[in-house]
């Protein structure tokens, strides 16, 4: 998949995003904050939707 297909611009980048700001969120706020801080979901979840790309 290149960067510059629809699927990657309209799919797969904004809920890369929406995934990423919703942890953030969730930190922020102390939701499952052990959790999430222990972790390092965020980061995490970076590298399983860069695998995902890859693929």
């Amino acid at each position: 998949m290149n960067f510059t297909t629809p699927i990657f611009l309209f799919v797969f980048f904004p809920i890369t995003v929406l995934i990423f700001f919703g942890i953030d969120i969730m930190e922020r706020r102390k939701i499952f904050y052990p959790f999430l801080a222990k972790f390092r979901i965020k980061d995490l979840s970076l590298i399983a939707m860069s695998l995902l790309f890859y693929m």
